[in-house]
């Protein structure tokens, strides 16, 4: 029963039923891979990232969407949204340093796999993740209290 349900999976993501799935497995594809990055089986934007969490600590799996922030100074980390104006970013930080993120891939779709944590970001922590991203001082000293954040532990990143 289960070799049938996965073969009927299949045949219906190879013949298009499942449209944005296969583009996203395509764009996966044809993008340049950082660490590790399995074929999106059910990639998630962020936006469904407080339904997914709901009941858990942890989720592992991946996310679609925008590199929005790129840390300048090392490429460790970036933060990952629908759009520019999103208010549902993740903090997606690469797991024990295994590889770095470019520079200059912000506005770039990316596809995240790893996994995911509710965190609360310290006043300082926010901060030095503005310092990295290049912020103003005046962007900087208006942070006066932690936040509710996600963040991502990221295994590998696909960048189109």
């Amino acid at each position: 029963m289960m070799k049938k349900i996965i073969l009927c999976s299949l045949l219906s993501a190879s013949f298009g039923v499942v449209p944005a799935m296969a583009q996203t497995a395509t764009a996966v594809s044809q993008a340049k891979v950082y660490g590790t990055v399995a074929p999106p089986v059910k990639p998630y934007s962020t936006h469904r990232l407080a339904t997914i969490m709901q009941g858990q600590q942890s989720a592992t799996l991946q996310l679609v969407g925008m590199a929005k922030e790129v840390c300048q100074k090392e490429g460790c980390w970036m933060t990952v949204g629908m759009d520019k104006r999103d208010g549902y970013d993740v903090l997606v930080k690469v797991k024990d340093h295994a590889f770095v993120l470019p520079k200059d891939i912000t506005g770039r779709q990316v596809v995240v796999s790893g996994v995911v944590t509710q965190k609360t970001l310290s006043v300082a922590e926010q901060k030095h993740y503005l310092e990295d991203a290049g912020a103003s001082r005046e962007a900087i000293a208006k942070i006066t209290e932690p936040k509710q954040v996600y963040e991502m532990e990221a295994v590998g990143v696909a960048v189109n």
